[in-house]
């Protein structure tokens, strides 16, 4: 369909093949793909502290402005993470002026973040300390999630060969 976009994450193996996993955004969600992807294991949803702190963390999140959708294969949970344009918006003066010590007029809303840009400033928020104190390698240092990776679109070859495709 038209304004459908589609992420194929590979996570694993599963005999010879990979597992796979689609993240699909259509316009009404996103006009971007997501940005992180975090990944718990099954075995953790036997233990319902550690399902309390999975479902925390992302709605913890969408309270400060992302967006998430998890999905679910055999073995893991995936969790989508994305940014609104908001949070950015909290950090963008101090980007563009950041020896500015007051407040000056409305800056103009700009057309687009940089990748590398949008990956720092949503790394530092999901490592930010959340109303229940942990942070996402806090999280992950608990076995509450297993893994955590950015996502980011990579022109002109696979990923660190060549300029356009620096990780």
């Amino acid at each position: 369909p038209q304004g459908e976009e589609s992420l194929r994450i590979l996570v694993g193996t599963e005999g010879d093949s990979p597992l796979q996993m689609d993240i699909n955004t259509t316009e009404t969600e996103a006009s971007e793909p997501w940005d992180y992807v975090v990944v718990a294991d099954h075995c953790t949803q036997r233990n319902p502290r550690q399902v309390q702190r999975q479902q925390q963390f992302p709605e913890e999140l969408e309270r400060k402005g992302f967006c998430y959708r998890a999905r679910e294969d055999q073995a893991k949970v995936f969790f989508g993470i994305r940014a609104d344009n908001r949070v950015f918006d909290r950090y963008r003066r101090l980007l563009m002026e950041p020896e500015a010590t007051a407040p000056r007029g409305e800056l103009a809303r700009p057309t687009s973040i940089p990748a590398t840009t949008r990956i720092q400033i949503v790394n530092f928020v999901l490592n930010s300390k959340m109303a229940a104190g942990d942070t996402l390698q806090d999280l992950v240092k608990d076995g509450v999630f297993e893994a955590v990776f950015p996502l980011h679109k990579v022109s002109g070859g696979p990923a660190g060969k060549g300029p356009e495709g620096r990780t």
